[in-house]
């Protein structure tokens, strides 16, 4: 692990204290790093100082920025994560990405970088379907080729994914908007939703929520919520941390 990688993960895991962050942006600092102004007000920025943060972050690595910043701009989100996977670093991402032959989006790389999914507690969220509940998660990346396990990335892109493929009608004018371009990344609160994010496309990066429930017509098995989604994957975890506990 590199020293700068280990900054971020101490800036990860500190959940609120700002000593890791503060250290990192001095050293940025001391080696004339633009990152380090940028670490400074991303921290000490409040939701409503997005837009100019996103213009400060221009030029800077958007996987860095994603990293370090808090929802609604980046997915470093001041909870703790329970049950989830190993770290991961981006060759793991990589070889993802070569044996399905997709382009994870940014924000998601960031947070997989960070946290490799886990299950969080909140106060009651209301779900799509009405209901409400307090837990939600994202599945974790199980780095393996074969054999992969139930509840893995790796599984719910390769089995999950196409058997839900196999319950649509192919040449229904929605099907695009289903999930041929979205991958199953973990479960909404009420554990009634799936939550998928887009990888290609318009729907790149976009959240929606797949309905787990049996019981639609013929040809609507599988059908994404109209309505049930969010712009960015920062956002859907703004909408969490607003709801916490």
């Amino acid at each position: 692990m590199t020293e700068d990688e280990a900054f971020i993960r101490s800036v990860v895991g500190s959940r609120g204290d700002n000593t890791p962050r503060l250290a990192y942006a001095d050293w940025l600092d001391d080696r004339g790093e633009p990152r380090g102004p940028y670490l400074r007000a991303a921290f000490a920025a409040a939701d409503r100082d997005a837009a100019q943060l996103r213009e400060a972050a221009i030029g800077l690595d958007p996987v860095w920025v994603a990293r370090v910043s808090r929802p609604p701009v980046g997915v470093c989100c001041d909870v703790e994560w329970s049950t989830a996977g190993e770290d991961v670093c981006s060759h793991d991402l990589e070889e993802f990405e070569r044996r399905f032959g997709i382009t994870l989006p940014v924000e998601y790389r960031a947070f997989l970088l960070n946290s490799n999914g886990g299950t969080v507690e909140f106060a009651p969220l209301p779900t799509p379907t009405g209901t409400a509940d307090r837990f939600c998660g994202f599945h974790s990346l199980a780095k393996t080729t074969h054999d992969d396990p139930e509840g893995s990335l790796e599984y719910e892109f390769n089995v999950t994914r196409h058997s839900l493929y196999r319950r649509t009608r192919r040449d229904d004018a929605e099907y695009h908007v289903r999930l041929l371009r979205h991958m199953i990344i973990g479960w909404a609160p009420g554990r009634t939703m799936w939550v998928v994010l887009g990888f290609e496309g318009q729907s790149a990066g976009r959240i929606r929520f797949l309905d787990m429930a049996r019981g639609y017509p013929p040809g609507r098995e599988g059908s994404i919520e109209p309505g049930g989604w969010f712009e960015s994957l920062p956002r859907y975890l703004a909408a969490l941390r607003a709801d916490r506990a």
